[in-house]
């Protein structure tokens, strides 16, 4: 009977979703922003973040984090921003976020 408990009701989940935009003006920056997203892509399966980032266009990319709780969610998405914002830094790039889409 638990096993069918399990199956059947699933925990209500918190999907919080920002834009990062990224850019760099070296002549490797395409190599240093993968680069960046996917070190940011490891941090977050260390860390157990539920996260993804998509391709908008140049220079814009959406981070969804999901969590159990709203607080918790805000929380890991935090935590992925400073480090993208870090890692692109660090190589020479520069990068912001914002919970909305830039016009």
């Amino acid at each position: 009977i638990v096993e069918v408990v399990k199956e059947k009701i699933s925990l209500p989940e918190v999907k919080v979703s920002g834009y990062l935009n990224i850019q760099s003006f070296s002549d490797k920056g395409v190599i240093l922003i993968r680069d960046a997203l996917a070190k940011a892509m490891d941090f977050a399966k260390k860390s157990s973040i539920d996260a993804s980032i998509t391709y908008i266009s140049a220079p814009s990319y959406k981070l969804d984090v999901k969590a159990m709780e709203y607080k918790s969610a805000e929380d890991k998405l935090q935590k992925m921003v400073d480090f993208v914002i870090k890692a692109v830094t660090a190589a020479g790039g520069s990068a912001d976020f914002s919970e909305k889409p830039a016009n």
